[in-house]
C-alpha cells in the first residue's frame, strides 16, 4: 500500500516533531496501516498501542513487530495496576459480588417491604446505573452528572411499575452501593471487569496507588478513540511520560457505544485532556467502490473520498426473499436489530446453508429468559409468549399515543384512572417506551423461533435454539451480525437488512443517540468491497 498525501503528512509530523497528533480517520482509510508504520519506526523510548477491545489487540499483535511497543487494552492496563498494587500474581475477579451489594443497598434505602417484582426491577436498574457511573468515573455527589446518566440511559422509568422513584433516593442508593463496593474490595481484594478501569482511577487520584514503572510510555497511540468511555480516556492520561506524546485516532462518525459509556464527544474529550494536539485527516476510503461512498456522502455529508481508480461497484435494492437465496459463505448480513437477523438465519438454514451469528450473548439471553420461567410444557411457553407480545404491543401503542403520566408512568386503564393534563414531552415518552420495546422484541424473537420449531418439549426447544443458531464457528459460513458487531469488518458482498420498523427505543430527546443511529447507517454502508445489497421486506421499498 502506497502512502497517500494525508498519510505522508502524519508520518512527517511524527518523524520531525514531538507534537501530540489527532487523526480524524474515516471508515476504511488505512488508519491501522499508518499506526503500524509509526509504531514500528520507533527506535528510542517505549511505545504503547491502546486497543479498544481484545479482538483489535490480538489483530494488531500480528502487525506491530517492534519490541519497543506494547499492545494493550485499557482494561488490561487497569488490571496490571490493580495486581501490582495489591501484590497479586493472578486476577481475583468476582462478577457476582455486586449483586449482593446492590440488594443490601436497596433494602437500606427503600426499605424491606418492596414487592418482589419492584425489588427485582430496582436491582436490574442499579446494576446498569452503577456500571455507567463507574465507566464515566463520576462522584456520588455529582448529582447533575448522575441526572444526565439517568436521562440518557432511560433508567428507573419502566412503565410496569406505578411507583415513581425519587431521584434523591436513587442517588442515595447509588452512594450506598459505591460505599459497600469499595469497602468490600478493600477487605477482600475482589473486583469485576468494570473495576479494572474504575479502581485504578480511584486510587491513583488519591495517590494511594502508584503506576508500575513499565506502564510509562514515550509514545501512546489510541485507536477507535471515539468509543472510549470517560474512564478509559482518564486512565490514558496516567500512562504518558511528562515529555511523551500521544497519537489519538478515531472517527466521530463511527461513535456507537453510548451504552458502554462512550459518546460522540469522546474524541474531543481526549483532545482536551492532551491539548495541544495537531490535527490531521484521513478521508480516503480504500475498501469501498465509489458508488457506495457517493451514497454515504449524499446521506450524511461526511466527505469520504474513494481511492484512486476505485471501481464503480454495485448497489442493489432487493427483497428479503432474494437475499436469502443470494447469500453465500463469506458474505456478510447485517441488521440494526438482532430480532431481524433470526428469521433470516432460520430461512438460510432451511435451505441447507451454513450460517454464523456473531452475538452469542443474544442467544444466551433468549435461553435464560425461557429457563427462568420453568415452563411445565411447550404450550405453556407458547401461551406466555403470545400474551407477552400482545401486552407489550399494546403498551407501546398507548405510550406512543401519549397515554402516559407527566413522569412517564404507564397507566393501564386510562379512562377510569387518569385524565391527561398536558401532552407528555418526547423525553417522557422515550423513557417510558424503551424498556417496553426491549421486552417486546425479546418476546417476538422467541415467538419467531417457536414458529420454526417442530418438537414437543421446552428442553428440546432450547436445544433447537443452540444447535440451529451457530455462535461458535464462523468458518465457511454466511457471517451474520448486528451493525454494532460488524464494525471493523468487511466482505465482498454485504446485505443490509431494514424491516422498516421505527426505532422506538431511542431516547428521542437525546441528540447523542439520534446521532449514533446515523453513525450505524454510515458503518453499515462502508462494509462492502464489491456489492452492497439493501434488503427490505418482501413487497416493500428499502427505507
Amino acid at each position: 500500500m502506497e502512502y497517500s498525501k494525508y498519510q505522508l503528512a502524519i508520518k512527517d509530523a511524527f518523524d520531525h516533531t514531538n507534537d501530540n497528533l489527532l487523526v480524524n480517520a474515516l471508515a476504511g482509510s488505512g488508519k491501522s496501516f499508518i499506526l503500524q508504520t509509526l509504531l514500528n519506526s520507533i527506535q528510542k523510548g517505549r511505545g504503547c498501542y491502546l486497543a479498544f477491545n481484545k479482538h483489535i489487540q490480538m489483530e494488531m499483535q500480528g502487525k506491530i513487530k517492534n519490541p519497543r511497543v506494547k499492545i494493550y487494552t485499557l482494561h488490561s492496563v487497569g488490571l496490571q495496576i490493580i495486581k501490582h498494587n495489591l501484590g497479586q500474581k493472578s486476577s481475583d475477579l468476582d462478577t457476582r459480588m455486586i449483586y449482593g451489594q446492590i440488594r443490601d443497598a436497596i433494602k437500606t434505602v427503600f426499605g424491606k417491604k418492596l414487592k418482589p417484582e419492584v425489588y427485582e426491577y430496582l436491582s436490574e436498574q442499579f446494576l446498569d446505573f452503577y456500571s455507567k457511573f463507574r465507566l464515566n468515573f463520576f462522584k456520588p455527589s455529582e448529582t447533575d452528572k448522575l441526572e444526565r446518566l439517568v436521562r440518557d440511559y432511560a433508567l428507573f422509568s419502566d412503565p410496569d411499575f406505578e411507583k415513581s422513584f425519587e431521584h434523591d433516593l436513587i442517588y442515595k442508593c447509588l452512594a450506598e452501593i459505591d460505599k459497600a463496593h469499595i469497602s468490600a474490595f478493600e477487605k477482600d481484594g475482589k473486583y469485576d471487569f468494570t473495576d479494572m478501569l474504575y479502581l485504578p482511577l480511584l486510587y491513583l487520584e488519591t495517590k494511594e496507588w502508584k503506576l508500575p514503572g513499565w506502564l510509562y510510555f514515550d509514545v501512546i497511540a489510541t485507536d477507535e478513540t471515539q468509543d472510549f468511555s470517560r474512564a478509559q480516556a482518564l486512565l490514558t492520561t496516567y500512562l504518558k511520560k511528562k515529555d511523551g506524546r500521544i497519537i489519538i485516532v478515531g472517527d466521530v462518525h463511527q461513535a456507537i457505544y453510548l451504552f458502554a459509556g462512550a459518546t460522540s464527544n469522546s474524541i474531543d474529550y481526549m483532545k482536551r485532556l492532551f491539548a495541544p494536539c495537531v490535527e490531521f485527516d484521513l478521508p480516503i476510503n480504500y475498501r469501498c467502490p465509489s458508488s457506495h461512498l457517493s451514497l454515504i456522502n449524499r446521506l450524511f455529508n461526511i466527505g469520504i473520498l474513494p481511492r484512486p481508480k476505485a471501481n464503480e461497484g454495485e448497489i442493489r435494492k432487493i427483497s428479503k426473499e432474494d437475499a436469502i437465496k443470494l447469500a453465500m459463505p463469506n458474505d456478510m448480513v447485517i441488521g440494526r436489530k438482532n430480532k431481524w437477523l433470526i428469521p433470516f438465519i432460520l430461512e438460510c438454514v432451511k435451505l441447507g446453508k451454513h450460517v454464523y451469528l456473531k452475538d452469542k450473548e443474544f442467544v444466551d439471553r433468549i435461553v435464560r429468559a425461557i429457563e427462568k420461567q420453568n415452563f411445565a410444557s411447550l404450550q405453556a411457553l407458547r401461551d406466555f409468549v403470545e400474551e407477552g407480545v400482545a401486552e407489550y404491543k399494546g403498551r407501546t401503542n398507548l405510550i406512543l399515543n401519549g397515554l402516559v403520566t407527566p413522569k412517564g408512568t404507564f397507566v393501564a386503564k386510562v379512562e377510569e384512572n387518569y385524565t391527561l393534563g398536558r401532552e407528555p414531552t418526547k423525553q417522557q415518552i422515550s423513557r417510558a417506551i424503551r424498556p417496553v420495546v426491549e421486552k417486546l422484541e425479546l418476546y417476538e424473537t422467541i415467538q419467531i423461533l417457536l414458529n420454526y420449531y417442530q418438537g414437543d418439549t421446552v428442553t428440546d426447544f432450547i436445544a433447537f435454539i443452540r444447535t440451529t443458531i451457530n455462535t461458535e464457528n464462523p468458518t465457511n459460513c454466511i457471517y451474520v451480525s448486528s451493525i454494532h458487531g460488524c464494525k471493523g469488518l468487511e466482505s465482498d458482498n454485504v446485505f443490509v437488512l431494514n424491516e422498516n420498523e421505527p426505532q422506538y427505543q431511542l431516547a428521542r430527546e437525546s441528540k447523542e443517540q439520534l446521532k449514533q443511529e446515523g453513525n450505524l447507517s454510515y458503518i453499515a454502508g462502508t462494509r462492502a468491497m464489491k456489492k452492497l445489497y439493501l434488503v427490505s421486506p418482501d413487497g416493500e421499498e428499502y427505507a
